[in-house]
């Protein structure tokens, strides 16, 4: 699965986000957790 897949996903559920804003959020959601794991921090 893509970004771009799971980003239609989301969208597609929460039809009352706007699937800009679903994109953005998602986007520094995985940017955060990359982060979290090259500096060794568990993500759970």
């Amino acid at each position: 699965m893509t970004k771009s897949e799971l980003i239609e996903i989301i969208a597609a559920k929460q039809k009352h986000l706007p699937a800009k804003d679903v994109e953005l959020a998602l986007k520094q959601m995985l940017e955060v957790m990359s982060d979290a794991l090259a500096r060794g921090t568990a993500v759970e």
